[in-house]
């Protein structure tokens, strides 16, 4: 149910940036190779990577059943979820292997 409720928060934060004319990030728009490490993913984020691009990604939450985790393994892009402590672990430009 976790992992349904971060589905909600995230459909309700993209509507309300639409009524408000906000831009979120567009994870789209990444154009070099990367490893994508963060807290969390949402599904909408999930749906937008380049598999070109992104070579992987790891979160701090997350489960098994996350969508996340569910469309990584859709999309063939390498994830570790649910790691806890990843963004207090690797800071940009370091170098990592995700094999998940």
């Amino acid at each position: 149910m976790k992992e349904r409720a971060a589905d909600i928060r995230d459909v309700s934060k993209r509507v309300l940036s639409h009524i408000l004319g906000v831009e979120l990030p567009n994870p789209s728009m990444i154009d070099e190779s990367v490893v994508i490490v963060g807290n969390d993913l949402t599904p909408s984020d999930t749906a937008q990577l380049n598999k070109e691009f992104v070579q992987g990604f790891a979160t701090n939450i997350g489960g098994r059943t996350s969508h996340s985790a569910i469309m990584s393994r859709s999309l063939e892009i390498p994830a570790i979820v649910g790691t806890k402590s990843i963004t207090q672990e690797v800071k940009q430009g370091d170098m990592i292997i995700v094999d998940g």
